[in-house]
């Protein structure tokens, strides 16, 4: 299989599964995976056959990586991680990447994995992606699923947030930093203020924490002053708090924070 050729998807006519594969630009690295509905709605799969020294290869551990999307709606990047098992030389998804992945698969034009420290493993060029993509969503009954926004994704734009969290994902349900870390919010009756689901201080980048030694309570998504909503807005404030009071809704609104427990600022743009 040569690397120009386009992504094969066939489904399965014993399961709801599709199973996609491609040959990476390097004429070497295979992917093989796709999707299985029993397994839930998501992208999974195998990377083999790779020669380079961008991920480690260390039987039954895993790593931080990101899969980033490059096409005419931007770059898009998810957070994910990869397994190595050496008896089969080969390193697997962890867990399953979002709906949201397969759409920005599917009108993208280049698939690059990159560790943690941005080195690319591997490229594939995305051609065919489309229609793989609309047999993964068809067949594995994701079809209906919230479309991947580059509006969700954020590129860090202060020293800090290049630093600790690097880029993010975000929703109202929480946070995806670049290491592949996950923070798990609640929303508050302040629009923009979130709380988090459970007690947790998650490792970020260089091991770094969000708030230091003390775990995070709350969040705050702040947008642009002259913007009605972070829809709109082209940068975001994220603020983090320590405390045990709720942070007023006013501290959505530019980088300015009059919460108690404030800790860490962290910019971002798109």
């Amino acid at each position: 299989m040569q690397a120009k050729e386009a992504w094969t998807a066939f489904p399965d006519a014993g399961s709801p599964a599709v199973q996609v594969s491609k040959t990476a630009t390097d004429g070497h690295t295979v992917f093989l995976g796709g999707c299985n509905k029993r397994l839930g709605a998501g992208f999974t799969g195998t990377f083999s056959s790779y020669r380079g020294d961008a991920l480690q290869k260390i039987d039954d551990q895993s790593e931080p990586v990101t899969f980033e999307v490059t096409g005419k709606a931007g770059t898009e990047r998810f957070a994910g991680g990869l397994h190595y098992i050496a008896g089969e030389e080969s390193w697997g998804i962890t867990g399953l990447l979002s709906p949201a992945f397969v759409v920005a698969f599917g009108r993208g034009d280049m698939l690059t994995v990159r560790n943690e420290r941005g080195k690319a493993a591997f490229s594939f060029e995305l051609q065919g992606s489309s229609k793989a993509a609309g047999t993964m969503q068809r067949v594995c009954g994701f079809a209906t699923a919230p479309a991947a926004s580059p509006r969700d994704s954020w590129t860090a734009a202060s020293t800090t947030a290049t630093a600790i969290t690097g880029d993010i994902q975000i929703s109202a349900k929480g946070i995806r930093f670049e290491n592949g870390t996950t923070l798990e919010l609640t929303s508050t009756d302040q629009p923009g203020v979130l709380r988090l689901v459970k007690r947790e201080n998650p490792v970020l980048k260089n091991n770094n924490l969000l708030c230091g030694q003390q775990p995070p309570t709350f969040v705050v998504y702040g947008r642009d002053e002259r913007t009605e909503s972070l829809d709109s807005s082209s940068n975001l404030y994220l603020k983090v708090y320590n405390g045990s009071q709720i942070p007023p809704g006013s501290d959505a609104i530019g980088m300015d924070h009059k919460g108690s427990g404030f800790c860490a600022l962290y910019n971002y743009t798109r």
